[in-house]
């Protein structure tokens, strides 16, 4: 049970029930856990005069947990009179107990007991002194806590430092300031840089973002949690990075940030349907999960629905018209990373009808529209008889198997889009360059180095300074081929991050993955050559690379130089071998011979870990491709 299903209750009249109220009393005492505290809580939101008593006549029986929720629930008009028995208790208390006394004597009535904190200050306990301190702050002496504070910022003792910290921002010392500053650049502890980092974010200084952001780059998720904790997220730029923070690969990181942004409320709307059309899946999941966490209305939700169909039938057009260029590997990458926009942004619309309506119906009807014809078409039907006239009038036919023209016909109509086609394609490729998408504007670079387009060579210098690395590599290869060989720079590209994309296609298990997950893989790939007769891998030695064939052909033997010695498979261009050494830390099972000179792209272990962290579809996918492959030697042995 929860206080919010309550919350229409009056709760004063369960403890004038004489067994309402022996229960709760009942479950306090005899309770464990949390069943305790939501006894204590219910009856102090019933306002039961009595409380602190019953508190006091079973806290040593409680585990830690409970017994500070339990000295929380406690009310200063309502624990006055138990003060006294507090301090007591504090003489013969253990000192796991000891912490909490002082704690709630401060908090409850400080005034009256500042003698009594002002001892507990020099405890030699830090735990003791840290709640004493937080008390004295509560009172005239709060001097006193300051210069305690202050010094105590000095220890070179890693714990101490660290609840000195702490406390300061539980005392929301401003002053101080400027010491957590000295410690997030002068310490080397996560723990500590994080914990100062809360702090920073609890004195609620004006400038603190500018301290804080620069801390959402730290490799470390406990300290990048810390610093989206501790935004000021009334300044739009440190909103926009507390968004980009709900895709982040640790889940510690994304719940803070989602728990931060939720704080704010619906104010982070407009921010959050701008987000989300970037194209990082896990962003987009978290901006929807929190979009329905906030509740949000059908109108904002239905203005950004309207804006992601037109996206995807201006990228219907702009296919089209990229089609009417000669056909080669480098614009079909652009061609096919249009489609995937199409496909995410289809994703997002039915997140967004999921929020809007039946979650279960809206999940049904997209499964649907992935499997076969006649599926495809009951899910239409039923998609048709779901959604208002208004917006399945623009989104079936953007789904369903018709005609580019016939599709571009319906979004003239409803979106005023112009469908004709252009007089120069080229002009339409290199528009792409003034996109914000880091993957389009490589793609378009690619392609326009392809199709050695003249006149664009400032445009393409531009790019030059690009701070995406392979957007920055694609622009130098794109002006290379542009200028010819006589203007060319010396250093010429010889297997770019781009030229490698095509190869990656080919092998089966990266075959299905998106144009900018296969930029991201082949940026961390290697390059091999082995001549023809050497071995590639050695059987039973150890391994962390997989390799795909670029050219040449390879045998996988088994029990090579020995008189058990087996071909396994010959193998060539398009196909790959040594995949699982990037899931397992075990020998090679095979040796892999070069029967031609050969050459391989090479990917690590260590490096694809870093980009499936990234990139979380591309386990999933290869997860998938394993599995068809069981299958299939499962039906090759039944046969």
């Amino acid at each position: 049970m929860d206080l919010k299903e309550l919350e229409d209750v009056d709760l004063s009249v369960l403890v004038q029930d004489k067994k309402t109220l022996d229960r709760l009393l009942r479950g306090l005492s005899e309770e464990r856990g949390e069943a305790a505290t939501l006894c204590a809580r219910i009856l102090s939101e019933a306002r039961y005069p009595k409380l602190g008593e019953a508190i006091l006549s079973v806290i040593t029986e409680k585990d830690l947990q409970v017994q500070v929720d339990l000295f929380n629930l406690l009310r200063p008009e309502e624990a006055r009179p138990l003060i006294p028995k507090l301090v007591e208790m504090t003489e013969s208390a253990p000192s796991w107990l000891l912490v909490h006394l002082v704690g709630a004597v401060g908090r409850l009535a400080p005034d009256d007991n500042i003698e009594f904190i002002r001892k507990a200050s020099k405890s030699d306990q830090k735990a003791v002194q840290a709640e004493a301190i937080v008390g004295l702050y509560q009172t005239e002496a709060a001097g006193e806590g300051y210069s305690l504070l202050s010094k105590w910022l000095e220890s070179d003792n890693p714990e101490d430092l660290l609840q000195a910290v702490t406390t300061v921002g539980r005392t929301r010392e401003v002053r101080l300031a400027s010491h957590l500053d000295g410690i997030l650049e002068k310490q080397n502890d996560p723990g500590i840089q994080a914990s100062a980092l809360e702090a920073l974010g609890r004195l609620g200084v004006p400038e603190r973002n500018a301290r804080i952001l620069p801390w959402l780059e730290s490799p470390r998720p406990e300290i990048r949690g810390a610093a989206v904790s501790a935004l000021d997220l009334d300044a739009e730029e440190a909103l926009d990075r507390a968004i980009g923070m709900l895709g982040d690969e640790s889940p510690d990181v994304r719940a803070a940030a989602h728990g931060r942004i939720s704080e704010i409320g619906k104010e982070a709307v407009p921010s959050l349907l701008n987000a989300l059309t970037s194209p990082q899946k896990a962003l987009k999941e978290g901006i929807l999960n929190l979009l329905e966490s906030l509740e949000v209305k059908d109108v904002e939700l239905s203005e950004f629905l309207t804006r992601e169909i037109r996206s995807a039938y201006e990228n219907i057009r702009d296919m089209r018209d990229l089609r009417a260029l000669e056909e080669t590997p480098a614009l079909g990458l652009l061609i096919r990373h249009l489609e995937d926009k199409n496909d995410d942004a289809v994703f997002t619309v039915f997140r967004i009808l999921e929020l809007e309506g039946e979650a279960t119906t809206i999940r049904t009807i997209y499964r649907g529209l992935r499997g076969a014809a006649r599926e495809k078409a009951n899910a239409l039907e039923a998609l048709e008889d779901t959604l208002h006239s208004s917006l399945s009038k623009v989104l079936i036919p953007l789904l369903d198997d018709i005609s580019p023209e016939e599709k571009l016909k319906v979004a003239q109509n409803e979106f005023a889009i112009n469908g004709e086609k252009p007089s120069d394609p080229l002009a339409v490729l290199a528009g792409f360059l003034d996109s914000d998408d880091p993957t389009t504007q490589t793609c378009a670079l690619y392609a326009i180095g392809d199709h050695e387009m003249k006149g664009l060579p400032e445009k393409l210098q531009s790019f030059e300074a690009h701070p995406d690395r392979t957007v920055k590599e694609t622009a130098t290869q794109a002006i290379d081929r542009t200028t010819r060989a006589e203007h060319r720079k010396p250093g010429k590209l010889i297997s770019s991050t781009m030229d490698k994309v095509p190869h990656l296609m080919k092998a089966d298990i990266f075959s299905d993955l998106q144009v900018r997950e296969l930029i991201a893989i082949s940026s961390v790939t290697g390059e091999r050559e082995s001549p023809k007769d050497e071995i590639v891998v050695r059987e039973g030695e150890p391994g962390d690379t997989m390799f795909v064939i670029i050219s040449g052909e390879v045998s996988i033997i088994q029990n090579h130089g020995t008189p058990h010695e087996t071909l396994i498979n010959t193998i060539a261009e398009g196909d790959c071998f040594g995949e699982m050494a990037l899931f397992e830390d075990k020998p090679r099972a095979n040796t892999v011979k070069a029967n031609t000179d050969a050459k391989f792209l090479v990917l690590g272990k260590r490096e694809f870990e870093e980009t499936m962290r990234a990139y979380p579809r591309i386990p999933i996918n290869i997860c998938r491709v394993f599995s068809e492959r069981i299958r299939t030697s499962n039906v090759k042995f039944v046969d």
